[in-house]
């Protein structure tokens, strides 16, 4: 099963300010995440979204049944312990999550 992965502004800006490697790992995470049957595989819940850590980073989503989608909301750098749009990123890490 495919999911169409979308990004909110915000996000979108976070991931253009990234480095070129870093960028890359959101990305490869991102795909990974879009060929899963449940992409609840990996995250954990919080409220009405879905939050994704790799390393010292994070995402929110916000994932839609009806219409395959996963929304990226947020990018955050969960070791800064604050939200930072502007330097925050996700990427993949096989060690934390397999």
């Amino acid at each position: 099963m495919t999911w169409n992965i979308f990004h909110a502004p915000t996000a979108v800006e976070a991931l253009q300010r990234l480095d070129d490697d870093d960028a890359d790992r959101i990305v490869e995470f991102l795909d990974m995440l879009a060929t899963l049957d449940d992409p609840r595989t990996y995250g954990m819940p919080v409220s009405a979204s879905w939050q994704y850590f790799v390393d010292e980073f994070a995402l929110v989503a916000q994932i839609r049944e009806q219409t395959k989608t996963i929304q990226v909301s947020l990018l955050y750098s969960v070791a800064l312990n604050e939200a930072a749009p502007g330097k925050s990123h996700i990427f993949y890490s096989s060690s934390r999550y397999h």
